[in-house]
C-alpha cells in the first residue's frame, strides 16, 4: 500500500500522457482533501496490475472493506482513457504542473516522462508521486471506467479503475480465448 494527499478538493484521473482537459481525462470535484491510502490488485498471474483502488484515510474506513464498498458504487459519468500504459489519480493542482526532475523544474509538457520513469523504475509496477498515485497498467491502449465512493455530505472518498479490457469489435478480452486470465 502506498499514500498520497489530496490538498485541492479535486482530482484528475488520467494517463499523464494526456494534457488537462482532455477528452479522455477525469475531473472530479468534491474530492476529500486529506491523506490517501491506494493499493491494487495483480491478476491471477500476478504479472501484471489489474486494478488500483484507493479512499481517504481521514474517513476510518478499514481497508478490508473498502474493496467491496468501491466495487458496489457507481461508475463515474466519464471513461478514462489510457495510451502510454499509465494511469494515475492525482491532485488536481499537482498534475502537469512544473515539478522538479533531477533537481531540474520542468515544464508542463515534460510532466508525462517524470511520471513514465517513476514507474518504469519501481519493478512492482506501481509508484507515489508528489500528490498523487501511478500505476503501470500492461494493458492495452483503451477506455476504462472508474467508480467513485461519496460520503454522507457529497465528497469523493474513494475510486476504483479496473483494467479488464473489453474490445469494441467483439466484447472479449482479446482475440486468443486460451490467453485469458482470471482476475
Amino acid at each position: 500500500m502506498k499514500t498520497f494527499k489530496i490538498k485541492s478538493g479535486a482530482m484528475i484521473i488520467s494517463d499523464p500522457i494526456y494534457e488537462r482537459d482532455n477528452w479522455c481525462s477525469a475531473y472530479v470535484s468534491k474530492v476529500k482533501n486529506g491523506v490517501w491510502m491506494a493499493d491494487i490488485i495483480h491478476t491471477a498471474d500476478k504479472k501484471n496490475i489489474a486494478t488500483l483502488y484507493a479512499w481517504n484515510l481521514n474517513e476510518g474506513i478499514a481497508d478490508v472493506s473498502i474493496l467491496k464498498r468501491l466495487s458496489n458504487s457507481p461508475p463515474l459519468p466519464y471513461v478514462c482513457g489510457v495510451s502510454s500504459g499509465i494511469l494515475g489519480y492525482f491532485d488536481d493542482k499537482v498534475y502537469h504542473s512544473e515539478l522538479p526532475y533531477n533537481g531540474v523544474d520542468i515544464l508542463d509538457t515534460l510532466y508525462y516522462f517524470m511520471c513514465r520513469d517513476k514507474v518504469l523504475n519501481n519493478p512492482n509496477g506501481w509508484e507515489n508521486i508528489n500528490g498523487g498515485i501511478l500505476v503501470s497498467t500492461a494493458a492495452p491502449d483503451g477506455s476504462y471506467i472508474t467508480k467513485g465512493l461519496k460520503n454522507d455530505i457529497g465528497e469523493y472518498i474513494g475510486f476504483i479503475t479496473d483494467f479488464n479490457y473489453v474490445s469494441e469489435d467483439n466484447g472479449s478480452d482479446n482475440d486468443d480465448d486460451e490467453d485469458d486470465e482470471d482476475i
